[in-house]
């Protein structure tokens, strides 16, 4: 254990050192270290929502086709209580509901494969835009590493979801001198 908790350490420490590492007589005692809180990139960049709008698109004709089904389905079953259990037309509207049931799970199938994939386009997309822009950024600055995080989690997020991100996250604290979110939103913004 006392091995990792050394490297854990030096690994901090090294990071430490590169976040305010002296670049030539010029740039000592520069911050060389950025973070991107990607939280709020997504809250307050309405371009990137548009990256995203065909994700959104397309699960919202998924979810309609499904509804449907399900409203033809809820309406058999109202029916069935017009006809004597076991009859040819009870028999029948069960037989048709199967049919609506094993659609509908086909189509949830279906609908979930396919907006994965919009989906992981999108994404792919979008996260493009922001590491373009965070490298423009860096260069611009000298910072020699960008570090993502959501330590900043907005109070819209649920404290469950905010304890996640920060677990999920290695930062514990960020500085607000090393933050250039509010920087990358607007050049994200300027972009065509």
């Amino acid at each position: 254990m006392k091995p990792f908790v050394i490297a854990c350490l030096l690994s901090v420490l090294g990071l430490a050192s590169l976040g305010f590492a002296p670049r030539g007589e010029q740039g000592a005692g520069k911050i060389t270290v950025g973070v991107v809180d990607m939280g709020r990139i997504l809250q307050e960049c309405k371009r990137l929502h548009v990256l995203l709008e065909p994700y959104r698109v397309e699960q919202k004709k998924w979810n309609d086709q499904i509804n449907a089904l399900v409203k033809e389905r809820q309406e058999k079953g109202k029916a069935i209580e017009n006809f004597e259990k076991g009859s040819a037309e009870y028999n029948n509207i069960v037989l048709k509901m199967k049919v609506l049931e094993y659609r509908i799970s086909q189509m949830d199938k279906l609908a979930a494969v396919q907006t994965r994939q919009t989906r992981a386009n999108c994404l792919l997309q979008y996260y493009r835009e922001i590491e373009k822009a965070v490298g423009t950024i860096a260069k611009t600055r000298g910072l020699y590493l960008v570090l993502k995080t959501s330590v900043k989690a907005s109070n819209k997020v649920s404290p469950v979801t905010r304890i996640s991100l920060r677990q999920a996250e290695p930062l514990l604290y960020v500085d607000d001198k090393v933050d250039i979110s509010g920087a990358v939103i607007k050049l994200l913004s300027s972009m065509k």
